[in-house]
């Protein structure tokens, strides 16, 4: 019984030799029993070979063409995901405390409304252009000279803006942030308003969209990542209106052009090979 037993394991072993390695089992008995031979198990042998069926496998190299293509992309790189969800939640809880901080010193310091409220105004300045300094990643905008460098090497849409032109367009947004918060504060009086944290919940959902385009280079993450961020300014221009309707005008610049950098984002990564939405680990990571 182990003899047949072996016999039969050894035959399903040369078939997917066979199989894999696309070769012709030789018809020849002397050949065959050459091969044959190579394997102990089979010997002693009792029935002969010429009885065993002749494993054919085609001669092409090409087989494996004919399998079926995988649609899945590279896997999913978690810990990237899991970092910038963390990162965003940290740096909103610590602006968070920072404004909790401010308000109860106001209080304490029995600081007038017109001291606090250019305390106020210089923290909203600050906030527009640095709120990045309260993030664990590293948040640095790309210099003039490295999104010239970067048009270069990646296609840009024709209408994209000049590289120039992107600070005067951010700088403009924190003078209109800044002034709508000023303009929420002044009617609510207090720094906890739903519509301020709205804002800060944009910012810090900007800045960690910051590093996924202009840090980490990941321009298929970089897709969702950009909606998240119009989501939150669409949010925050809400919770502005409902609390003060100028406000929220003031405010809605920012989302329209929030809503240009989805369509710039969704061209650049369309024209340059349209990678995977998701964070997955490049080869040269």
């Amino acid at each position: 019984m182990l003899t047949s037993f072996s016999r039969c394991l050894c035959l399903v072993l040369m078939a997917l030799m066979v199989a894999v390695h696309g070769f012709r089992l030789p018809t020849n008995m002397a050949q065959r029993h050459h091969i044959t031979s190579r394997f102990s198990l089979l010997k002693p042998h009792t029935r002969s070979l010429a009885t065993m069926p002749t494993v054919v496998a085609p001669l092409r190299s090409d087989y494996l063409e004919d399998l079926p293509v995988s649609n899945k992309g590279p896997p999913v790189q978690w810990g990237a995901l899991g970092t910038w969800v963390v990162a965003t939640a940290l740096q909103f809880a610590t602006i968070t405390a920072v404004m909790a901080f401010m308000e109860t010193a106001f209080i304490k310091l029995n600081a007038s409304k017109q001291v606090s409220l250019w305390v106020v105004r210089a923290f909203f300045a600050f906030m527009s252009l640095r709120s990045r300094v309260f993030s664990i990643l590293d948040n640095s905008r790309p210099s003039v000279e490295k999104e010239e460098r970067k048009r270069i090497l990646k296609k840009r849409p024709s209408w994209m803006p000049p590289a120039k032109a992107f600070p005067v367009i951010w700088i403009s947004i924190g003078v209109l942030r800044t002034i709508a918060s000023s303009l929420i504060y002044q009617t609510t009086n207090t720094l906890l308003a739903p519509a301020l944290l709205a804002l800060i919940l944009h910012l810090s959902i900007g800045d960690t969209w910051n590093t996924i385009t202009n840090v980490e280079d990941r321009q298929g993450a970089s897709v969702p990542g950009v909606f998240l961020v119009w989501l939150s300014v669409v949010n925050a221009v809400v919770q502005f209106y409902n609390t003060l309707p100028l406000a929220g005008k003031v405010l809605a610049p920012s989302a329209v052009w929030i809503t240009v950098a989805n369509v710039l984002v969704f061209s650049i990564w369309r024209l340059n090979g349209s990678e995977p939405m998701y964070p997955f680990r490049k080869r040269e990571e």
